[in-house]
């Protein structure tokens, strides 16, 4: 008489220990927990996996101990590995590669505007100096007057932005630092936009002698 305790040895039994397509079987070369298969995407530092970036020990795939299956089969569960892999050690990177271009770019618009705002100074030395030697009541000296308070304006907008920037630091949330940078990124390049403004009405001013 049949034995209804004992499981029986069914290979498409997904509750037979002993079937290597069971999910729950440690020596299932497709069990993502599996610490020994060399594929687990879920286990980076997985020694045996050659495509752990972290194994500097090339160890031969232990095929034979696993399923037979034809060779593009392999080669096609090699890529699909490799590509969780990737994507599995690079996930937690990418906003910190992100805020870091954030950055990098918020600086770079800020080293720009200084020299923008070394050209608009020697503007307006230029034109405060003709402003001293004008009558102050001509029509040209109103103008003057309103380029050199753009041009206050752009540099002392600069140095407030100087003074109240922080670069985010490392324990800061990716999320609060993006925010933070893009805020800062729009206020420097508004204040590099203002400068050149500046700097062009004064020269055209220059122009207009």
């Amino acid at each position: 008489e049949r034995n209804p305790t004992k499981i029986p040895f069914n290979p498409f039994n997904p509750l037979n220990p002993l079937n290597p397509f069971n999910p729950f079987n440690p020596l299932n070369p497709f069990n993502p927990l599996n610490p020994l298969n060399p594929f687990n995407p879920l286990n980076p530092f997985n020694p045996l996996n050659p495509f752990n970036p972290l194994n500097l020990i090339i160890v031969p795939l232990p095929l034979k101990h696993f399923i037979i299956m034809d060779k593009n089969t392999w080669i096609g569960l090699a890529a699909a590995a490799l590509c969780l892999a990737f994507v599995f050690l690079t996930a937690g990177n990418g906003k910190n590669a992100e805020v870091e271009a954030l950055m990098a770019s918020t600086m770079a618009v800020h080293d720009s505007a200084m020299v923008d705002m070394g050209a608009m100074n020697r503007v307006g030395r230029s034109l405060k100096r003709e402003l001293v030697a004008l009558d102050s009541v001509a029509p040209r000296a109103d103008s003057i007057r309103t380029v050199l308070r753009d041009i206050k304006k752009a540099e002392e907008d600069m140095f407030a932005w100087m003074r109240a920037y922080e670069a985010p630091k490392a324990e800061t949330p990716a999320e609060d630092a993006l925010r933070y940078l893009e805020g800062q990124h729009a206020a420097i390049s508004q204040n590099q936009r203002d400068i050149r403004a500046a700097t062009e009405a004064g020269q055209k001013l220059q122009r207009a002698q």
